[in-house]
């Protein structure tokens, strides 16, 4: 995706607010079984499909952080802080993580985690992929954390 007018990407992130309620469905589904793999079925041109999320989930009282080539995540921020009121923050601070790229070891430990006794403390992470390593249906990995079932 190439640098786009910040107008566009308004657009699309309002698109995305419009179209919320399908868009939201999946994601409860997704934070409902932590560690397993959702699709999202949107059909928002102009935004990575990872981004919308943010759109349906930010609100005045988040902080995100967005992650990924500046030329994308700039002008997707600067739209987002308008379209939702969120606030723009670093990962180790954010409510919500978005990653359109591979999220290095650091910067994965770094981010809030939450305990068995408030899991909603911890930051809820999406990150772009086509697939898992592997194939789609075979596909094992080891996921920790309160309400995390190994998949």
């Amino acid at each position: 995706m190439a640098t786009m007018p910040s107008t566009r990407v308004t657009a699309a992130l309002q698109q995305a607010t419009r179209d919320a309620q399908p868009i939201f469905r999946g994601l409860v589904d997704a934070i409902s079984h932590p560690a397993r793999p959702v699709k999202l079925h949107t059909t928002i041109i102009d935004l990575p499909t990872v981004l919308v999320p943010a759109a349906v989930l930010a609100d005045v009282t988040s902080r995100v952080a967005l992650i990924g080539p500046s030329d994308i995540i700039q002008p997707i921020g600067d739209a987002l802080v308008r379209v939702t009121g969120c606030q723009l923050s670093e990962p180790a601070d954010a409510d919500l993580v978005i990653s359109t790229t591979d999220l290095d070891p650091h910067t994965l430990g770094s981010l809030r985690r939450g305990t068995s006794a408030a899991p909603e403390t911890a930051a809820t992470v999406f990150i772009a992929c086509d697939e898992i390593q592997g194939t789609m249906h075979a596909t094992e990995f080891m996921a920790r954390g309160p309400g995390a079932h190994d998949g």
